[in-house]
C-alpha cells in the first residue's frame, strides 16, 4: 500500500524518485520536487493517504495492530500511523544524493533484517544493481 501511495504521490506532484526504503516503522525517500513545490505539504498528503489506506485495511481485517497504534492526541484517543513531522535533508550535489540513497539501502542491513541490502525487496537497491523488475520505478536517466 505504501508503495502504491508513493507512486500516486510522485505522479500527482511530479516528484522525481531517486531512492527509497520502506522499513517496518518508517520510510526514507530521496526525491526531487518541482521548484515551486512545498515538500512538507506533499509528504503530509502522502502520510495522510497511506495512513488512511493502512488503517482501513487493519480495521477491515480486525487487526490486533490497531490497539498498538492508539495514542492520545489533542485530548482524543485515535489511531496514529506516522509521526507528526518529517525530516528532510537538502542534497547540494551528486555525492550527497548518492550518500542519501546508500543510507536508504543500508537501513535493513543495519536493523538486522537482511544480510545484504539487495535482499530487502522494499527498496530501490535492486534497481541500482540493474534489476529493473522492481516494486517501484526509479526516475533517473539511463544513459
Amino acid at each position: 500500500m505504501v508503495l502504491d501511495n508513493i507512486d500516486q504521490t510522485r505522479q500527482e506532484f511530479q516528484l522525481r524518485l531517486l531512492g527509497y526504503v520502506i522499513m517496518l516503522d518508517h520510510v526514507h525517500l530521496v526525491v526531487i520536487p518541482p521548484v515551486e513545490a512545498e515538500l512538507g505539504r506533499i509528504i503530509g498528503d502522502l502520510k495522510r493517504t497511506s495512513a488512511r489506506d493502512i488503517l482501513d485495511f487493519l480495521r477491515t481485517n480486525d487487526s490486533a495492530l490497531l490497539e498498538e497504534l492508539m495514542v492520545v492526541r489533542d485530548g482524543r484517543l485515535k489511531s496514529v500511523l506516522w509521526q507528526k513531522r518529517c525530516f528532510d535533508h537538502n542534497c547540494r550535489n551528486d555525492d550527497a544524493v548518492k550518500s542519501r540513497i546508500e543510507y536508504c539501502h543500508s537501513n535493513p542491513v543495519k536493523r538486522g533484517l537482511v544480510q545484504n541490502a539487495e535482499d530487502w525487496p522494499w527498496s530501490s537497491c535492486r534497481w541500482y544493481l540493474g534489476i529493473k523488475d522492481v516494486k517501484l520505478r526509479i526516475d533517473v536517466d539511463e544513459t
